[in-house]
């Protein structure tokens, strides 16, 4: 109760100023009681005028030396704003999103006051906390009165500077695909023993239903007229595909670690797959399906790249239907879903 009479200190005091004006004009007439009601009633509406006519007269620009980086890495930041306008501007606020990115100098709480054409110019350094692609910056001017009754929200939003920020490389995801992989892989010996053995050969087997249309022998069924289905050299998976469900993103904290842990999982599971030396499909969804065959370093590279840059489409079911038509009949699909309990599933 105490805090919420605090915060609204100010305007308690102006309700107690305009009431006290109203009945000494009241009860008694004169230049000055009149003189301190009208200021009184007219200081709120004349107020928002001013502010209103300050937020129009406010430009601002933000850059930085560099749009690609690494979580951690230092860039260059320079923030310049501008009262164009032929009013003072007094009272700004600068507001950026909380904790997803540090400046190398303390000047968020600070208040600013611009004279008419005069410029507010900030140079420092800026930390990403999180991977992915959003917009680094300020985000909000707030200007407010002397008395701090009224407030404006600047959104300058548009205005932030668009990053990629890459993760670090770990082995977050190893243990879990080391342990699903090999669950998997006896599975399928399991499976492979257990199927009927009518087979015409050492590498074909008669058709069973539910065999994927890709192992057909098709030469054979040409001759024949007979459906068969070609054998796999070995019981194991051939080359597994990594389907990754992003969700919706927005640029708050709880959203931001999500989409770091979910990053960094994949980019893990593709270094996982390069230093065994086994290649791997990764696939999701942006504008379009995207998909990554990661044999090799110059491979895991570009997808290292591309993930941060190209992540931030919802996903739904249609798009899920695109991503697993695009990983083929018959493949190994491993599940990457975005969420609190980020980790690899197979269905």
């Amino acid at each position: 109760m105490i805090e919420k009479i605090k915060s609204h200190f100010s305007l308690i005091i102006y309700a107690v100023l305009l009431i006290g004006s109203t009945v000494w004009v009241s009860f008694q007439g004169g230049v000055i009681p009149y003189a301190l009601f009208f200021v009184m009633l007219l200081y709120l509406p004349v107020t928002f005028v001013y502010l209103i006519l300050c937020r129009g007269f406010l430009t601002s620009h933000q850059e930085m030396d560099t749009t690609f980086l690494k979580k951690g890495q230092k860039g260059r930041y320079s923030l310049v704003i501008e009262n164009a306008g032929i009013l003072p501007v007094g009272a700004l606020r600068l507001v950026v999103a909380p904790n997803v990115f540090i400046f190398g100098e303390e000047f968020l709480s600070e208040e600013y006051s611009l004279m008419p054409r005069q410029r507010l110019s900030i140079n420092t350094t800026i930390v990403c906390n999180y991977a992915g692609s959003y917009g680094v910056g300020v985000y909000r001017l707030v200007l407010r009165d002397p008395f701090d009754i009224l407030k404006l929200d600047v959104d300058i939003s548009q205005g932030t500077i668009p990053v990629s920020v890459k993760p670090n490389i770990t082995d977050v995801a190893c243990n879990d695909l080391s342990s699903l992989l090999s669950d998997m892989n006896l599975r399928m010996r399991r499976y492979a023993q257990n199927r009927p053995s009518d087979t015409t050969g050492a590498d074909v087997r008669g058709y069973i239903s539910g065999d994927p249309i890709s192992r057909i022998h098709w030469k054979n069924f040409a001759k024949t007229g007979e459906l068969f289905t070609r054998l796999p050299e070995n019981a194991d998976l051939q080359m597994p595909v990594i389907i990754l469900e992003n969700d919706d993103f927005e640029v708050e904290e709880s959203h931001m670690i999500q989409r770091d842990r979910f990053i960094e999982y994949a980019v893990s599971a593709a270094d996982y797959f390069v230093r065994q030396n086994k290649p791997v499909r990764i696939i999701f969804y942006y504008f379009g399906v995207r998909h990554h065959l990661i044999d090799g370093y110059e491979s895991f590279s570009e997808f290292y790249t591309d993930i941060t840059r190209h992540l931030a489409a919802k996903k739904v079911v249609k798009e899920m239907e695109l991503m697993e038509k695009a990983a083929g009949e018959g493949s190994a699909v491993l599940y990457l879903p975005e969420g609190e309990n980020c980790g690899f599933c197979s269905r």
